[in-house]
């Protein structure tokens, strides 16, 4: 299932951004299962917006979910998208207090209408990022995902994980310091060709986008180094 990367003639290139305030007021994990396999959910609230990523523990690649309006009665309905975007799922689940302790919902296929129970149980809870809470990443490439794992301390750290095995491989931060105010926000990553490029950038709240550090991928030290300006 992953392809391994062709790391001698690889170039990754990863940017590091950050924001000049919290991008959201509460942060959330939680680990459980969809049908009878394993998974990780992260999602966060900011007014009354709800946007997440989860992935299944046996493949770690992050599937994305379409920000939704939350409300404070019934179940709200998350739509699961893929690669494109497209909506493929929905994740039903309660909306009466966010976060619950645990969630028990339903995941339902849009294409067969096939629908798997969803146990869910709160791992971790931050609100306004006062406490530390692992955030997944979007982005990820054929190899590895990327976890921020704390917006609690300012961390301006990026966790590059394997996908096999959940193992960390190297956390990129800029030796040189940064100017961004609150550390690092959120990762994406492109890739072209046969040689992949890969590039993380953050979401500035305000004033535009806070350029935190240049990172690509070395394939004789088998690690990100960082490229200065």
């Amino acid at each position: 299932m992953i392809k391994r990367l062709k790391a001698i003639v690889a170039l990754l290139g990863v940017t590091l951004l950050g924001i000049s305030a919290p991008a959201a007021q509460a942060h959330s994990l939680f680990q459980g299962t969809i049908g009878k396999q394993p998974v990780t959910l992260y999602l966060s609230l900011s007014n009354t917006v709800t946007t997440g990523i989860y992935f299944y523990d046996r493949h770690r690649t992050p599937i994305r979910l379409k920000p939704t309006i939350f409300h404070t009665s019934g179940n709200i309905h998350i739509d699961e998208l893929d690669a494109s975007g497209l909506p493929v799922a929905q994740l039903e689940l309660p909306s009466d207090i966010f976060p619950p302790k645990s969630y028990e919902g339903t995941w339902i296929s849009y294409r067969t209408g096939q629908k798997l129970p969803i146990h869910l149980n709160l791992v971790a809870y931050s609100t306004y990022g006062a406490e530390p809470v692992p955030i997944l990443q979007a982005a990820s490439t054929d190899r590895w995902y990327f976890v921020i794992p704390s917006i609690a301390t300012l961390n301006r750290v990026i966790e590059v994980r394997d996908k096999k095995t959940g193992d960390l491989v190297q956390a990129l931060a800029p030796a040189h310091g940064t100017l961004c105010d609150w550390g690092i926000d959120t990762v994406k990553v492109k890739e072209d060709g046969p040689t992949p490029q890969v590039s993380a950038a953050g979401v500035a709240v305000e004033n535009g986008a806070c350029v935190g550090a240049t990172f690509a991928w070395d394939p004789q030290k088998q690690s990100f180094q960082e490229v200065r300006p």
